[in-house]
């Protein structure tokens, strides 16, 4: 219900009487009053025909005797494009600019034909869609088959880990060759690189003169089976310690200390060792560090710096005392007798298993030497055994 129209129902109710004193009849009179109403709420305009027309466009109330109302069934018939008149159809066959294929006995024809063709599009993209999966699979085949490829060519051109370490050994080779730094040598690391590729070629023979070493030179040598060197306990006989330490030790205290040296360094030729005797020695070394450690700055720099470097080597040889280092230096004294050439040398390292030890300060310049002899016998080594590999081939 329209509640809107409440006012209007009560007021028709009201005066219902007045019509009969008007001379109208009931729904002209109802009419005229609705159109009074509507123009107090709405705001006309003419719509082409002579009605007025509420807000919006939208005929509040149809007056069914005016003859100009198009949307009326009497008069207005010819005018509504909507009633079912052949003449004013739109939609009549006359009035359409084609004819209607689907009105006739050729349109039960036509509708089966169209029922056929969309069932064919209908196959023919299911056919495509599984021909494009098929084409989908064999791709994703085809990826793996080049993942797989790439996978073993990266295999095939990747070194391995024995090939990069014969590429470093390779270039830390040509280095120390020809260029060898001061500390490389007297720490025996060169000594030891050199003797490595040396080690490779010991049953081959070269034609070549001997490099002859003399045996004041290959007695100054450090030689040792696992790491270290005797070094300043080399020659027991000889030892001493630098005029800096005599002074803080004192004289009692240096005699003392000479006998224990003598003592353990005897023992040690005889293979053993008297660890008593060796750990006090030990702490009486740790203690001569702390008491140089405090004269620090009354000393002359290369003083203090010689002293240093003595009591580092002097820990390392007795280290070396300790895993019996002693008839291994001592086996190495007496075959470098009289001296020999780089080639004895090296076939006498390496049958015994022996690597060279750090220098002491008094071995450099022999490390230098020897240095000099193995890398002239190591370059010619390799030059020859070269050229015989390559005509072998």
């Amino acid at each position: 219900m329209n509640f809107r129209n409440l006012p209007l129902l009560a007021l028709l109710l009201a005066t219902a009487p007045l019509h009969a004193q008007l001379g109208v009849t009931p729904a002209q009179y109802y009419y005229n009053l609705q159109s009074s109403y509507n123009a107090r709420f709405y705001t006309p305009y003419q719509n082409g025909f002579g009605n007025g027309v509420g807000y919006g466009g939208v005929a509040p109330v149809v007056n069914p005797g005016y003859t100009l109302n198009p949307y009326t069934p009497a008069a207005g018939a010819t005018l509504n494009p909507y009633t079912a008149g052949a003449g004013v159809d739109p939609y009549a066959s006359s009035f359409l600019p084609y004819s209607n294929p689907y009105l006739g006995a050729g349109s039960y024809l036509s509708g089966s034909a169209d029922l056929t063709r969309a069932y064919g599009t209908v196959m023919n993209d299911a056919e495509r869609a599984r021909i494009l999966r098929e084409q989908a699979l064999q791709a994703r085949i085809d990826t793996k088959k080049k993942q797989f490829e790439f996978a073993m060519w990266v295999r095939a051109n990747t070194p391995t880990y024995a090939e990069e370490q014969n590429k470093i050994a390779r270039s830390t080779l040509m280095r120390i060759q020809t260029n060898s730094s001061p500390t490389e040598i007297v720490s025996g690391k060169a000594l030891n690189v050199l003797l490595d590729d040396l080690r490779k070629f010991t049953s081959k023979k070269v034609a070549m003169e001997p490099i002859q070493l003399t045996e004041e030179i290959l007695r100054q040598i450090n030689v040792t089976k696992s790491s270290g060197s005797l070094g300043v306990l080399r020659n027991p006989t000889k030892f001493s310690f630098p005029q800096s330490l005599n002074d803080l030790l004192g004289t009692e205290k240096q005699r003392a200390m000479n006998a224990k040296i003598q003592q353990i360094m005897q023992d040690a030729v005889n293979g053993k060792i008297d660890n008593i005797l060796l750990g006090g020695v030990e702490t009486e070394t740790k203690l001569l560090r702390e008491s140089l450690i405090k004269k620090m700055n009354e000393l002359p720099t290369m003083q203090y710096l010689d002293a240093r470097r003595f009591l580092n080597d002097f820990d390392e040889a007795l280290v070396a005392v300790r895993r019996g280092e002693v008839q291994t230096q001592n086996s190495w004294q007496a075959f470098v007798t009289g001296g020999k050439s780089i080639q004895d040398l090296t076939e006498y390292m390496v049958s015994n298993g022996l690597k060279f030890g750090p220098a002491t300060a008094f071995d450099e310049g022999s490390y230098r030497a020897l240095h000099s002899a193995m890398v002239a016998f190591d370059v010619t080594l390799n030059a020859q055994l070269t050229m015989v590999d390559r005509k072998d081939q």
